[in-house]
């Protein structure tokens, strides 16, 4: 049973994220799927800082499983930070490996809303929407 996401508090500025699962699906409106994942945690990520401009994620790790070709990718969270002004990440980064033998990455910009993302050997420069 899925009890999606959770956050645990450890002290005053220190807490724990953990997903039991939760899975996104899309469909054209001509009933196409057009995305199929499912995500969740392989071990609490540790958060630290109780303000959006000194918070920082660390350690644990997520696994995103595309469910239309069963490969599954788990990153793990290096000095993931946030800036005063941008609601997204402006630091660090997520890394890991996939069951399809590639190396899987986001590096995030310290322009707010940008990131690179890396699958084996295919790298995108993305944009974040809702970041400002």
């Amino acid at each position: 049973t899925s009890t999606g996401q959770t956050v645990t508090r450890v002290d005053a500025t220190h807490f724990n994220f953990a997903n039991t699962g939760i899975r996104r699906k899309f469909t054209t409106p001509k009933g196409v799927v057009a995305l199929d994942v499912t995500t969740s945690t392989s071990a609490p990520i540790s958060v630290t800082g109780v303000n959006r401009n000194t918070r920082t994620m660390t350690g644990g790790g997520i696994t995103i499983l595309n469910n239309l070709t069963s490969v599954s990718c788990t990153l793990t969270p290096t000095a993931v930070s946030w800036g005063a002004t941008c609601n997204c990440p402006t630091a660090g980064t997520w890394a890991g490996t996939c069951t399809d033998s590639t190396s899987m990455s986001v590096a995030f910009s310290s322009t707010c809303g940008q990131a690179t993302v890396t699958k084996g050997t295919e790298t995108s420069t993305v944009t974040m929407d809702r970041c400002e």
